[in-house]
């Protein structure tokens, strides 16, 4: 890159008058059907049903609470929708959401007794509104508990319970600390009259404690009918993703980096199957070793390959393939068995020895290690309908100790390979496992770099193995692809690997997405350690997806094999260029208000015959609360970003806003939740805008507008977030100068790099 490129990223700094109240809103709530006496007797009736279905558990104890489901019309999903006047503390509850549509809510026979007269007697237009809304009101039924067809998952379970002895369960959350108590109680209780018992319980988060039943397999429908079952499956295995490297040489065509004891290195945290002491070049870059495994069960292979891409990345592949700015000292934690010799409970990682390992681990080395690599798949599909316990475990763990995960999308190996583009009749089998599905972590797939005659796709496709999503809730996973490897139809990789080192040191070529994630990893790394004050990791997350491409054109499909794209080397993700002008906006958005710039500072090169030209990209990133209860509705709150531009309208004398730079991929034509939840990236925590301007807009008036929306019922708390905005123009435009220009009148700062870090990029350059 020439020296004229690396010009400063600039930083807006905020201020009070950026912040707008908004609007007072708020209509009448709508009536979606007419609500007859007919519509009442039938609500009635499914009310009645549910306490029949209940009612040997009532006979039992009339104060231990059962959950009904509540399924919502399909245009009444929409929090402001919510039928709360109707599900109320005086009836029932709402205390949790499934799938689209569905509310659990928690019900006593007086509970229900009341919810009976309420929709017999309550004539206000609320309650009305809120009776036309419910499309159904039913029991619980065992494959609401299982989140996937009942009889597959039985069998699954089973199996698992011959192996381990035991699976796990969840049970509902009645947000009060006395009834969760009355049925946990009565669970164990119910346990021991099947000849069944509670092994062990974990807290994964907060709000989200999982148990482990060791029981006969006789017993296991009679379990999940248990009333407070909220969720049963099985207790995923962890193994290396891949574990067979390919050796080329016995040692590396030139020396390999070692660590200067005067610069600062990032530490990043590696839980894999731990780094080999026979491979001598990587020792130095421990920082320190844990080890949760037994010496007899111990397989270095994989966190070897890892470390050495942490580490050596640059310096053992191609050129080109990624700099992520320098290698990585390792925190070694030594977690995943050997399992070559028995690929079963002993030779895996449960996820139960997971949860516990990094509730250790994180926290005690937190002032140290932000960045964490987990390289490991699981054989458990994520679910549409929930977020899945260790993803959860994973996401309260990021918040309370601010960290970073960077999380493997998981390798599809399942014969044939998957082409490019892929068979239909792959079907869902290729999505991602868990813990990929974390909201909070940062998930990566891998694309082919290289390949040959017999590979099965082309440079820059997504490799044949990388799992893809969406995620729960339609986010998008992978976030991120880096180069992971091809392979033929056989899955052989020679000459089509990622190269790195072997437990005896060699030179070794391997494929998965298990390498490309440290390279992300590394990159994330390098940027939080290298700008100068730290960022938050918001804003590193963003700059690394803004900055990310797709190396072709994808279909608005692709997105879910692509995620946002490919990231670029270091140095490009940290600096603009001459021709394109990147400015940082970084607030926390209070409830009530809205941040607005006004006017957004647009390069006056890009507006040409009187229209604005160029291309605008943004990239938003926070970190919402979140909610094990609340299913789909697991985000708690939802931040937006719109840039466009205003004028008066001739006729009203009012501004008149236009949006300009739509959601990537565009949104659905129709405009339901459910729509904005697949198309528009509602309630996503990453959002990604971009336009190009080919024939130009008419208008020279732009503003910025983020915003912030919480769920029913949720604390309205403040909300940070960082916004990446990119104004490209062609390579003749000064759009950089332009930008700064026009920045004119605001507080702005460059984002700074260390100067050891300035130093080292000048020399590259040289």
């Amino acid at each position: 890159m020439a020296n004229e490129e690396l010009l400063p990223i600039k930083v807006l700094i905020p201020r009070d008058d950026f912040h707008v109240r908004d609007q007072p809103g708020g209509t009448p709530r709508k009536i979606f059907d007419e609500v007859t006496d007919i519509t009442r007797q039938e609500l009635s009736a499914q009310v009645d049903r549910v306490q029949d279905a209940y009612e040997s558990d009532f006979r039992q104890s009339r104060a231990i609470p059962a959950v009904a489901k509540v399924q919502l019309k399909q245009d009444a999903l929409a929090k402001s929708h919510r039928p709360d006047r109707l599900l109320s503390a005086e009836t029932c509850p709402i205390i949790g959401v499934g799938s689209f549509r569905e509310l659990f809510i928690s019900v006593t026979p007086s509970g229900l007794g009341a919810l009976r007269r309420r929709i017999q007697t309550d004539r206000s237009h609320e309650a009305t509104a809120n009776m036309s809304t419910i499309a159904s009101l039913s029991p619980i039924a065992i494959r609401d508990r299982l989140g996937v067809d009942a009889e597959d998952a039985i069998e699954q379970i089973q199996r698992r319970v011959d192996e381990d002895g035991f699976f796990k369960v969840r049970l509902f959350d009645h947000q009060d600390r006395r009834l969760n108590k009355l049925v946990f109680d009565d669970f164990v209780s119910y346990l021991g009259s099947l000849g069944a018992e509670l092994r062990s319980s974990l807290r994964y988060t907060p709000g989200l404690t999982v148990h482990q039943v060791a029981a006969p397999g006789a017993q296991l429908r009679s379990i999940l009918r248990h009333r407070g079952v909220r969720r049963a499956g099985v207790v995923p295995r962890f193994y290396p993703v891949r574990h067979q490297s390919l050796p080329i040489s016995d040692k590396p065509a030139r020396p390999l980096p070692i660590p200067n004891a005067a610069d600062q290195y990032p530490v990043v945290g590696l839980l894999d199957s731990g780094v080999a002491q026979p491979c001598s070049p990587l020792q130095p870059w421990i920082y320190a070793r844990e080890t949760h495994v037994p010496n007899s069960l111990v397989n270095n292979d994989h966190g070897t390959f890892v470390a050495g891409i942490l580490v050596f990345a640059s310096s053992l592949n191609p050129a080109g393939l990624g700099d992520p700015g320098g290698p990585c000292a390792i925190l070694d934690v030594i977690a995943i068995p050997n399992g070559d010799a028995q690929r079963g409970p002993v030779g895996s990682l449960s996820e139960f020895a997971l949860v516990a390992i990094l509730h250790e681990v994180v926290p005690k080395h937190r002032d140290t290690v932000r960045v964490w690599n987990l390289s490991l798949g699981s054989e458990d599909l994520c679910l549409d309908s929930a977020f899945s316990d260790l993803a959860q475990a994973l996401d309260s763990l990021q918040r309370t100790y601010n960290v970073q995960f960077i999380l493997a999308a998981g390798n599809f190996e399942e014969p044939p390979a998957r082409t490019w583009p892929p068979q239909t009749s792959i079907g869902e089998r290729d999505r991602i496992c868990t813990p990929a599905d974390s909201v909070a972590g940062l998930t990566v797939g891998s694309l082919a770099h290289a390949r040959t005659v017999d590979s099965v796709v082309d440079v820059n496709d997504p490799s044949p193995f990388s799992r893809r999503g969406p995620g729960p809730s339609y986010t998008i996973k992978p976030e991120i692809v880096h180069y992971g490897g091809n392979c033929d139809h056989s899955y052989g990789y020679r000459a089509t690997g990622i190269r790195s080192l072997d437990s005896l040191a060699r030179v070794a070529e391997d494929i998965g997405t298990s390498f490309a994630t440290p390279l992300v990893t590394a990159l994330f790394a390098n940027i939080l350690e290298a700008l100068d004050p730290t960022p938050s990791l918001n804003l590193v997350k963003a700059l690394l997806i803004h900055a990310a491409e797709y190396p072709q054109l994808i279909s608005p499909d692709s997105i879910n094999y692509f995620g946002f794209g490919k990231p670029p080397s270091f140095e490009r993700i940290v600096h603009s260029t001459r021709s394109s002008a990147t400015l940082i906006f970084e607030d926390v958005l209070v409830p009530g208000y809205h941040a607005r710039l006004d006017p957004f500072p647009f390069p006056p090169c890009l507006i040409k015959n009187g229209r604005s030209t160029g291309h605008i990209k943004m990239t938003l990133v926070y970190d919402p609360p979140l909610d094990p209860n609340f299913g789909l509705e697991y985000c708690r709150a939802n931040v937006n970003a719109s840039l466009g531009t205003w004028q008066i309208d001739p006729d009203t004398r009012q501004q008149k806003y236009v949006r300009q730079v739509p959601p990537d991929p565009k949104l659905s034509h129709l405009l339901f939740e459910e729509d904005l939840v697949k198309h528009g990236f509602k309630w996503s925590p990453v959002k990604s805008y971009r336009r190009h301007f080919k024939q130009g807009v008419d208008s020279q008036r732009w503003r910025l507008v983020v915003e912030l929306l919480h769920r029913h019922g949720e604390p309205q708390i403040p909300q940070p977030f960082a916004l990446v905005v990119t104004v490209t123009g062609d390579d003749v435009d000064p759009v950089y100068d332009d930008m700064i220009s026009a920045l004119r009148g605001y507080a702005t700062t460059d984002l700074t790099l260390k100067a050891a870090v300035r130093e080292r990029i000048r020399a590259r350059a040289q």
